[in-house]
């Protein structure tokens, strides 16, 4: 009896753990697959690249998304809106008017402590109605303020215009920048590559004892310094691209890149220029010049304002309403119509406030017509140092054109005489580190001197967005 219990309980506590241990097993697998389902944020939740784009994609992306332009933006609104506020003074005005009045019975009449008091009936009432009010003529002041208000309107205009033009001026220059910072990405890693083919006849010279190794470590170092330098261009290039998202309106983390043609930077060098030409222009097209135009007669207008305050000034007044009162004295009525129509003038004779009034517009033109003309001397300024940067910046490019040539043929004498056993390891490094210099350098020259052109646009007026690309119907929408 007790071994067939033992046998039993034995059978029990087997199938228990056999229960147990595919429990467990059922358990790994829902674990197992929970985690193949999970998916990596590295990898599969990652933002996919950002198409290139091109210099009119980014201007035109850019002036739907800068807060700054934005904000200019909002500024000719608020100006629209003071339009209308100041016409509106010279319409009517309809409102609904209403008073009320409690007399007691007891009231102290004079104002002397002595004074007997006067004993008047109680008197409760008020009148509520309508009231109108017409300007009829107030000086020339509410057109005045329409006209100020206008030109109000082309000031902010005018520096809209000048907040895209900047904008458009610093997203070329970074575009360009960047332009010039892919090239030298590129010569540097094919100077890399050239230090590789050095390093591996160097290193075969020295395996059949040709060459010390004294030539390998100077190789060598060599070629870590040409990486060193590709790092610095990669980091320099990311922060200008970080630049030209922020200028778009998004995050400096926004995965942005840039597409260039092969020629993006490639000009041809201008003609002579015209500089008197070139001002002339500026001084119709420059937004700061014509905001500050604006202001000035904004401000002559202010003037005529303050001196209006001498001016009579004629308005019509109509009012009509129902009186309710009480315990009114014998001869009243307890409700009845009351209405008055009133014509009435102010004409100032003496007013000191209104005199200084005038002297302190005064004294706000003469300040505004001295910021003019330091503004027409920073036009020309503008343009004569924009005029001096391109023909600099063209100068620089031929110079660089000439001596990238001399610089390449040079490497290339220096392999093949390296190659056939005839050359020295230090003349092959120094004409290759001349070679790479001289690609920086021309690249940079090009890029300055696309930059200089239109920095050229900019100070003369004539600077606007290229046209943005056609974007076909089936290329689905870039997300920034």
């Amino acid at each position: 009896m007790d071994d067939r219990g033992s046998c039993e309980r034995h059978a029990f506590r087997n199938a228990s753990e056999s229960v147990a241990s595919w429990q467990v097993v059922v358990a790994l697998l829902v674990l197992a697959a929970a985690v193949a389902s999970v998916r990596l944020p590295a990898t599969a939740d990652a933002p996919p690249p950002a198409p290139p784009l091109s210099l009119g994609e980014i201007i035109h992306t850019a002036l739907k998304h800068n807060p700054q332009v934005a904000a200019a933006r909002y500024d000719v609104d608020t100006a629209l809106r003071n339009v209308d506020v100041n016409r509106g003074q010279s319409l009517p005005v309809l409102s609904i008017t209403g008073d009320y009045e409690y007399l007691p019975r007891r009231a102290i009449i004079g104002p002397l402590v002595m004074t007997p008091q006067i004993m008047v009936p109680t008197y409760t009432g008020g009148v509520v109605g309508l009231g109108l009010s017409i300007p009829l003529y107030t000086g020339g002041r509410i057109p005045l303020h329409v006209h100020v208000s206008d030109l109000g309107v082309l000031t902010a205009q005018h520096r809209l215009d000048a907040t895209e033009q900047d904008l458009i001026f610093n997203l070329s220059s970074l575009y360009y920048s960047t332009l010039r910072l892919d090239a030298a990405v590129r010569a540097t890693k094919k100077s890399a590559q050239s230090l590789e083919s050095a390093r591996a006849v160097v290193s075969e010279f020295f395996t059949v004892g040709k060459e010390p190794r004294v030539d390998v470590l100077r190789v060598e170092a060599r070629l870590a310094d040409v990486s060193a330098q590709l790092v610095g261009l990669e980091n320099a290039r990311a922060v200008t691209l970080e630049s030209v998202a922020t200028l778009m309106g998004f995050a400096a983390d926004t995965p942005i890149d840039v597409a260039g043609v092969d020629d993006a930077l490639a000009t041809a060098l201008p003609e002579q220029l015209d500089i008197p030409s070139l001002f002339a222009q500026a001084l119709q097209r420059r937004p700061e010049y014509l905001a500050m135009l604006s202001e000035e007669r904004a401000q002559e207008d202010r003037v005529q304002l303050a001196r209006a305050a001498y001016r009579p000034n004629v308005s019509f007044t109509a009012e009509y309403g129902v009186q309710s009162a009480g315990d009114i004295p014998s001869g009243g009525s307890v409700n009845e119509g009351v209405g008055q129509v009133m014509l009435s003038t102010r004409f100032p004779i003496f007013d000191q406030t209104v005199h200084e009034h005038i002297r302190q517009e005064e004294s706000a033109l003469a300040a505004t017509r001295s910021r003019l003309a330091q503004t027409r001397l920073s036009v020309e300024l503008d343009v004569q140092k924009a005029a001096v940067a391109v023909r600099d910046t063209a100068a620089q490019v031929s110079a660089a054109e000439a001596g990238l040539a001399q610089a390449d043929e040079a490497l290339r004498i220096e392999h093949l005489k390296l190659k056939v056993g005839k050359g020295v390891i230090t003349d092959v490094l120094q004409a290759q580190a001349d070679s790479l210099q001289a690609q920086l350098g021309y690249q940079a020259a090009l890029a300055s001197h696309r930059i200089a052109l239109v920095q050229l646009q900019r100070a003369s007026g004539a600077l606007e967005p290229p046209q943005a690309p056609h974007v076909p119907a089936s290329r689905p929408a870039r997300d920034l």
